[in-house]
């Protein structure tokens, strides 16, 4: 029974944490601005910084912030 509750509380957990990814999706922070609803879509592409096992880091702008991504 005890190992039900962990294995419970633990689901819970998970949920709860993916809800506030869903609550926090579209939402971009540079310093003290922050900018609602913004899509993969809006981010100018500026070409490959890198490559590896677990993905592609491209280099790309929005609003005039350049910034990293791994996809």
């Amino acid at each position: 029974m005890l190992c039900m509750n962990k294995s419970k509380k633990k689901n819970q957990e998970l949920e709860e944490k993916f809800h506030q990814i869903e609550l926090d999706s579209g939402i971009l922070n540079f310093g003290h601005r922050q900018y609602n609803n913004v899509s993969f879509d809006e981010f100018e592409y500026h070409g490959i910084l890198g490559e590896g096992a677990c993905g592609v880091v491209t280099k790309r702008s929005y609003k005039g912030y350049t910034f990293a991504v791994k996809v």
